[in-house]
């Protein structure tokens, strides 16, 4: 209902981001593990994206420091390309990343860091066609089902559900309170970088 609720408002013709979102990682399911792993690293970035825009966004110094790393660049005597390669990297940092929006949530104790992990050792090999061990497919398989479990919970943050639902990342996949809400989110805007921060690890 919550989710039906969330997407219905959508007014134009295409689907709703979250739902697409939704669907790559139910499709993904439906297929092989690496499939799986793939589409649901991408699902997860989408509901970052989608739900929280704004999260882990850069302060007014580090844009500063951006734009300063940009110059020195423009003026130097690198080779062309190259600069353009290095310029497009830094101008990429404008935008957070979707590991700094999870790891602000984690930090918040919106998520748990657990799965967190598991999402990254699902999305780095899948996206990056680093293959797997496919002697070590049950630890494979159960960082997948923690990272939906992640992609569950950010689902039901955008949503605003609270109540139980099963915690595939726990063997025999028992029943679960979910009781965060965006309001545990509100506030957690956590900086990139600062004197500080931690968060742009990686």
């Amino acid at each position: 209902t919550k989710y039906l609720e969330y997407v219905i408002t959508h007014q134009k013709p295409e689907c709703h981001p979250l739902s697409e979102s939704v669907h790559l990682a139910v499709e993904g399911d439906a297929g092989s593990v690496d499939v799986g792993m793939l589409a649901l690293g991408v699902a997860v970035e989408g509901v970052l994206k989608t739900g929280f825009p704004k999260l882990a966004a850069p302060d007014a110094f580090l844009l500063e420091q951006i734009d300063a790393a940009c110059k020195l660049v423009t003026e130097s005597l690198l080779d062309g390309s190259f600069k353009d390669r290095v310029s497009g990297a830094l101008k990429a940092m404008r935008a957070s990343r979707a590991k700094d929006k999870l790891l602000a949530m984690q930090k918040a104790g919106v998520i748990r860091p657990e799965l967190v992990r598991a999402w990254e050792n699902t999305r780095h090999p899948s996206v990056h066609a680093d293959g797997f061990d496919k002697a070590a497919i049950e630890k494979i398989y159960r960082n997948y089902q923690s990272a939906l479990t992640l992609f569950n919970e950010l689902v039901f943050l955008v949503i605003g559900y609270t109540g139980q639902y099963s915690d595939f990342s726990v063997v025999g996949w028992p029943l679960r309170t979910f009781e965060k809400t965006m309001k545990d989110v509100e506030g957690v805007q956590e900086l990139l970088v600062g004197p500080n921060s931690k968060t742009h690890e990686g």
